[in-house]
């Protein structure tokens, strides 16, 4: 984990929660996240005992949820299962959560982690059936919860996710949470929003579209309006980050729709500052109108998905969109909306992917006048094309992989001609060639305010190893 990243709400369990929590179940949430970010021993111990007395004291009788599972999560979630086992050893574990949503790695749960069952997909309605049957004592398996590796695979999806409760956000301590350095808009509080679930894209090395086979599903404007009315009367929310994979589709009515998102987060909240996701053609297509518009009604910084640098690599990605797309866009944008923040995520590494080929990607990053750049590393998830190009059909050796790292947080980083150690060594110097520039300075000072010199202090350490 980089340095200065944030630690956000996971959305999924508080949905998870707050529908059974209608249904009349009473649900609590243990997030053991902020716990992880010190992985020392002393920490490790300090957070089992933690964990362990939290279980004590809620004594969980009908099942325990462990999720969203990882790759990232995976020694975690080892401890977790083990102390929820311990604690509670006649309390059925059920694990949800991105690995659990892919098919072929139901081994994992039910082999590796012992599971009483699994539930894959949008977890609501299948999870609440589940605790149903649990409580009335039913032994007869609940449609959309997998009891064992002999199933034929496919996961929940719920068509309309606007017809289901907001997240029980109360359940969180909200003092655990923040935005990362690159993603504070300085207005506090903050929330986390998603609008839709899925993607329509099938990008080489995402699982996102596989986890719902693609589909994607959308809130209408008037439900996402109420939950900001809810977070702002409530929560008192001034700032908001909308987390979709996809925010919007290059559609004939893109704009159109683009504007009225917009104009509904205005009529919302005059007060309320907020940032969205998007990819980079999606963005060349909007027009400066819909982008004055967005920054109108409060649209402070857009977070596009560059990646490479190259149309090589972009198309080993399964991204099917060109470099000349995101300089579009950035121009684009920039000109219609002079103090719009920009920020690009990029990837280092891939198949035959060479160092002048890394290097083109991180010089490109400084062509596009973005305020943030975010440089990872390549990895590898089960399930994706990346993957089985990599390993083949083989779906355990990512788990022997894992456990080999030797970071807590483990990685299965893409090596092929860049080994891990020159991934891991240019993704670094790819933050200290980013935001060591003069250009960078200037436009910090005239973009950040009076949060310049907070800002750069950090900028400055983000070349620095992280813990992969």
């Amino acid at each position: 984990m980089r340095k200065d990243s944030g630690i956000n709400i996971p959305l999924g369990l508080g949905y998870i929660a707050a529908f059974v929590r209608s249904k009349g179940f009473s649900p609590f949430i243990i997030d053991c996240v902020p716990l992880f970010r010190d992985i020392s021993d002393a920490s490790l111990e300090k957070m089992k005992t933690w964990l362990a007395q939290k279980i004590l004291e809620i004594k969980p009788t009908l099942a325990i949820g462990i999720g969203p599972t990882t790759l990232a999560s995976v020694k975690s979630v080892e401890i977790i299962d083990k102390i929820c086992k311990k604690i509670a050893p006649t309390t059925p574990v059920v694990y949800g959560g991105p690995l659990a949503s892919i098919p072929g790695l139901e081994w994992f749960f039910f082999e590796h982690l012992n599971a009483f069952a699994v539930v894959p997909g949008d977890a609501e309605f299948a999870f609440y059936q589940l605790l149903q049957a649990l409580k009335s004592g039913q032994k007869s398996q609940v449609e959309g919860v997998f009891y064992n590796t002999d199933i034929k695979f496919y996961p929940n999806i719920i068509r309309d996710i606007g017809q289901l409760p907001f997240p029980a956000r109360d359940l969180f301590d909200s003092g655990a949470y923040f935005p990362s350095k690159r993603r504070d808009l300085f207005a506090s509080p903050f929330a986390t929003i998603l609008c839709s679930r899925g993607c329509p894209f099938k990008c080489s090395y995402c699982s996102s579209s596989i986890t719902r086979n693609g589909y994607r599903s959308v809130r209408p404007l008037e439900n996402i309006s109420e939950e900001i009315r809810t977070l702002k009367n409530g929560a008192g929310a001034k700032s908001i980050i909308f987390y979709d994979d996809c925010s919007f589709l290059d559609e004939p009515n893109l704009n159109f729709e683009v504007q009225n998102f917009a104009k509904m987060m205005r009529n919302t909240g005059k007060d309320i500052v907020w940032q969205i996701e998007m990819r980079t053609n999606i963005a060349k297509s909007l027009t400066q109108e819909s982008v004055k518009v967005m920054f109108d009604c409060g649209c402070r910084q857009i977070n596009l998905g560059v990646e490479k640098g190259n149309s090589k690599g972009l198309k080993v990605m399964g991204k099917n969109i060109s470099p000349e797309q995101a300089i579009d866009a950035c121009n684009n944008i920039k000109e219609a909306a002079p103090k719009m923040r920009l920020a690009g995520t990029f990837i280092i590494g891939g198949p035959n992917e060479t160092y002048d080929e890394a290097i083109e990607t991180i010089e490109f990053s400084k062509k596009l006048g973005l305020l943030f750049a975010h440089f990872y590393p390549l990895e590898v998830y089960p399930g994706t094309d990346m993957y089985y190009k990599k390993f083949g059909s083989d779906t355990h050796i990512w788990l022997d992989l894992i456990q080999q790292d030797t970071a807590f947080s483990g990685s299965l980083i893409y090596e092929d001609v860049l080994k891990k150690r020159d991934i891991l060594n240019l993704t670094c110097e790819a933050y200290k060639s980013f935001y060591r520039r003069k250009e960078w300075t200037l436009l910090a000072k005239r973009l950040l305010g009076i949060h310049f010199d907070e800002i750069t202090s950090s900028a400055h350490t983000w070349g620095e190893s992280p813990r992969w």
